[in-house]
């Protein structure tokens, strides 16, 4: 009984959602033009540095910190404070680490 009667409120209120109502529907989204909201044209800019990741020796920069136990690689996570730099040298000016 109980489910019947929980049966018939769902299907008036799918029902009354679905004859809809007067009201226009709305969209999520819509397109505007860069300039209509006051944008000004993109700048674009051209990053180039290179990445060192040393995993050997006696101060590597990625560590293996855990994996999973199943003999693939899949599953293992490595932790990392790399270099970039402006060179490919890792002796060239340092712009940051990753």
């Amino acid at each position: 009984m109980v489910r019947q009667i929980d049966a018939e409120i769902f299907s008036t209120i799918v029902a009354a959602a679905a004859s809809g109502s007067s009201e226009e529907s709305h969209r999520f989204s819509r397109k505007f033009s860069p300039i209509s909201i006051g944008l000004k044209e993109e700048k674009l800019s051209h990053l180039h540095f290179y990445f060192h990741d040393i995993v050997s020796g006696q101060q590597p920069t990625a560590v293996r910190v855990a994996e999973a136990a199943m003999t693939n690689k899949s599953g293992t996570v490595f932790m990392m404070d790399d270099l970039l730099t402006e060179g490919p040298e890792p002796s060239s000016k340092m712009v940051g680490k990753a």
